[in-house]
């Protein structure tokens, strides 16, 4: 049968098209996160050339160590300011005041289960200095991306995206600056962690022009908290699973393997700027959705899942190609081994991407426990089979791991959005 080309473009953009707000808001977190992740690719890219290895690999395995204890601060807190605000914009001072109430109480528990993991580790003293310090530093991270998602629940995208150009550009400009002048990853998080402060003072005088941090009782700051745990629990859980590969790496191997497999794994996980800028101008449209608009909701999953799907596909049949080049180019012939295991991490993106828009739609729809419930499987599954595979395949089986896992996620996050939806 013929095929009517003219009449497939209109269709293909029925498909793909967003309404005007969500379109306005997708090109501004476009615009920013190419800027943005392209100055922290660049760190990452410089940091891998003039450290080395296995000085990389500290760095690496730092921020995975920092990043698994310091995300207990988020707790959920972020997603459930963005979705309060946009549920109800009239009444975002309170909910503002609420999560940052919360948030504070959160960080300074955070901060000192972080020191105190850091000072057990079993590593030389200067180890544990960098590990307190990255701990600082994604804690800074932590609070600036607070106020982002406050920006976000006002689908007004452009105050974040201030905010994340003067981190990226304090933070890309400083550490670079740090690296070419000889020195390691303890002056480098410094660096980092100054960058994440001015920021974050930037994103307090941008709230301050939208609103006021109003008053919250102790009553109810326990129950933004409780309202939180699931999705922070979650969130956690998720962060585990994705950044324990490299510490279980760090115990098993050598941190010349953990600077090749984190080499690979920064440049794999660059890519995921993409869904998470369709998630930040889709979850407040969601959340307007959720209990109203059933039909519309289900029209703008299914656009997203169209865009995750298309984009996972594009990318990961470029990285299967190019992955020698790519790793040769950006990091130097010293990350040759990298390339294996990009090709073996590329997958993974074919259901990564989807699982953005699935989550996102779960917490959407009030649906936390059952997001938390599929994240706690995932967990152990992911440590187990890592235990497993890094003795015999070493970074290799690591990356295989990462695949199964983000399938796994995959196939249970479409049975719990089939039972939610087909109950309501």
């Amino acid at each position: 049968m013929a095929v009517d080309a003219p009449g497939i473009a209109p269709s293909l953009r029925r498909a793909l098209s967003f309404n005007r707000t969500i379109s306005s808001n997708l090109r501004v977190k476009a615009l920013s996160e190419l800027i943005v992740k392209g100055g922290r690719l660049l760190l990452v890219i410089a940091a891998a050339r003039l450290l080395g290895p296995e000085q990389f690999g500290l760095y690496a395995f730092a921020i995975a160590f920092a990043l698994i204890l310091a995300d207990g601060a988020d707790f959920g807190l972020h997603l459930m300011l963005a979705r309060e605000v946009a549920r109800a914009p009239e009444a975002r001072d309170l909910a503002l005041g609420r999560a940052f109430r919360a948030k504070a109480i959160l960080s300074l528990a955070v901060l000192t289960a972080l020191t105190g993991a850091a000072l057990l580790y079993p590593r030389p003293a200067e180890v544990k200095v960098i590990l307190i310090l990255a701990g600082l530093t994604v804690m800074a991270q932590s609070w600036s991306d607070f106020w982002s998602h406050y920006f976000r629940g006002l689908q007004s995208l452009k105050e974040e995206a201030v905010v994340s150009a003067a981190q990226m550009a304090l933070g890309t400009g400083i550490g670079i600056w740090i690296l070419l002048h000889g020195h390691g990853p303890r002056e480098l998080f410094l660096a980092l962690f100054s960058a994440g402060v001015a920021a974050n003072l930037i994103a307090m005088s941008l709230v301050a022009r939208r609103g006021k941090i109003a008053h919250a009782t102790t009553d109810e700051i326990w129950d933004t908290l409780r309202a939180a745990a699931p999705i922070g629990v979650s969130f956690l859980l998720a962060t585990i699973y994705m950044r324990v590969d490299l510490v279980l790496l760090e115990r098993l191997r050598s941190d010349a393997e953990v600077g090749s497999y984190g080499a690979a794994y920064r440049l794999f996980e660059s890519f995921r700027f993409l869904p998470a800028l369709f998630m930040a101008a889709l979850f407040p449209a969601f959340s307007e959705y959720a209990d109203r608009h059933r039909a519309e909701l289900l029209a703008l999953l299914r656009k997203g899942i169209r865009w995750m799907t298309l984009l996972s596909l594009l990318i990961v049949g470029s990285l299967l190609v190019a992955a020698p080049f790519l790793l040769r180019l950006l990091y130097g012939d010293r990350y040759g081994d990298a390339a294996p295991l990009l090709r073996l991490l590329a997958p993974s993106l074919l259901f990564l991407f989807p699982n953005y828009a699935l989550t996102h739609l779960l917490v959407a729809l009030g649906a936390q426990r059952a997001y938390a419930l599929i994240v706690a499987i995932c967990v152990p599954l992911n440590i187990g089979l890592n235990l497993l595979a890094i003795g015999p395949f070493g970074a290799a089986g690591s990356a295989v791991v990462t695949c199964i896992t983000e399938a796994t996620l995959f196939g249970l996050s479409v049975l719990a959005l089939r039972r939610r939806l087909r109950d309501h």
